[in-house]
């Protein structure tokens, strides 16, 4: 009965979790719409610099941003607007804004930000109007202006390759994607409140620049802050979402709210089709199959035979006795095999 129940239960394990794999339709199919992913200062921040400026970072999706002058600054309790200019950096899959006051802020002082673009709206962006000017976030100022360069701590490049139609969408090509992670940034007011900004080898920047947090989200959907390129060409060319880089080189700079940037952050090497796919036919080679070097020290030329002599490797590791020790192991296994499946006879 027991057996039975762990059956049934197992089944429905299974079916519960096939029932929550995404389909290929699933992967292709993408959202659109507009959503705002944070702003900077972060609510209810304090002792912000005089010479901040305010950051908004939004999804898109790949659709064209159809708002102009949406973000809008004032002092709480009062109606007057601050004048400043609105920056819009355009990327495939968001769109970085800053709202940059003409001069510097009042000291200790609450500000207010205030937004038209709707906050979560996935559907066709055409489809997703302004709306009425709407508080999203307050901060107070400090009392000093920021004129201190943040550092941008470890940069971890994670590159993965993408077989050709391997998705099953319409892609048609095989291609390399480099996602980035930062780890321990720092400055003279919270890491939280730092962005990023990526570029080139040469300088030339490949994203605008978005917060830290945006970079690290474990939940970020479909990479919208992936870089990538082509390795092999197909009719549909690389997923839109993709910020292309061309020679797998980049550099990552920490911004603050400023606008001060890390310019001592060398230039990252990243891996290269060619790493993934030595024969350029659009396809991962497979991994080689390694020796243990602690046992024998050979190497594998695909033969199968014991590690040490021509063709094979050893499944042993150092200290754990070698080949003939674990085939004395499994004798012992047959032996109480067979001495159990004689009890009772």
């Amino acid at each position: 009965m027991r057996s039975r129940l762990l059956l049934v239960a197992s089944l429905t394990s299974l079916a519960t979790a096939a029932a929550a794999v995404p389909t290929v339709a699933d992967a292709c199919s993408f959202p659109r719409g507009v959503r705002r992913v944070d702003t900077l200062p972060p609510d209810r921040a304090a002792d912000v610099p005089l010479n901040a400026g305010v950051h908004v970072t939004y999804q898109t999706f790949g659709e064209p941003w159809p708002y102009e002058q949406h973000l809008t600054l004032r002092a709480a309790g009062t109606t007057a607007i601050i004048p400043a200019q609105l920056i819009r950096e355009p990327m495939p899959w968001s769109t970085s804004v800053t709202l940059q006051p003409d001069g510097l802020l009042a000291p200790e002082t609450t500000y207010e930000v205030l937004d038209t673009v709707p906050a979560d709206c996935l559907q066709p962006i055409a489809e997703c109007p302004a709306g009425a000017p709407a508080v999203i976030a307050t901060f107070t100022t400090g009392t000093t202006i920021d004129r201190g360069a943040p550092s941008t701590g470890a940069v971890a490049l994670d590159s993965a390759f993408e077989d050709a139609d391997a998705s099953g969408c319409s892609w048609g090509a095989s291609r390399l994607v480099h996602r980035i992670a930062v780890a321990g940034a720092r400055d003279d007011r919270p890491a939280s409140w730092l962005r990023v900004r990526i570029y080139d080898a040469e300088g030339r920047p490949l994203t605008g620049a978005f917060s830290l947090d945006h970079l690290n989200r474990i939940d970020n959907p479909l990479a919208a802050v992936a870089l990538g390129h082509e390795c092999t060409g197909g009719p549909g060319g690389p997923p839109s979402y993709l910020i292309p880089v061309a020679n797998d080189q980049v550099i990552v700079r920490a911004v603050d709210l400023a606008g001060n940037e890390d310019t001592a952050a060398p230039v990252l090497s990243a891996q290269t089709c060619s790493d993934f796919d030595a024969d350029g036919d659009g396809h991962q080679d497979p991994p080689p199959i390694l020796c243990d070097g602690g046992v024998g020290g050979g190497t594998d030329s695909g033969g199968g035979g014991v590690d040490g002599t021509p063709g094979g490797c050893s499944s042993a590791r150092p200290g754990d006795g070698s080949v003939f020790a674990i085939g004395i192991a499994l004798g012992l296994v047959m032996l109480l095999r067979r001495r159990r499946s004689g009890v009772g006879r």
